[in-house]
């Protein structure tokens, strides 16, 4: 049986990029996703002393 080959312009028709910023992010159809992977990278820089969150006056 022969291979099959995919054209690059075929599959890169197809990918999705990641976006460029927040407001792309949440347009994304992968939004919940870039939602989730935000709330986890957050959790890790608190969890790591990296920042601390303050309240404004």
């Amino acid at each position: 049986m022969g291979k099959k080959h995919v054209s690059v312009g075929c599959v890169s028709a197809v990918m999705l990029k990641d976006p460029k910023n927040f407001r792309e992010a949440m347009r994304d159809p992968r939004a919940e996703k870039w939602k989730q992977a935000i709330r986890e990278e957050i959790e890790t820089l608190e969890q790591n002393g990296t920042w601390k969150v303050w309240n404004r006056r």
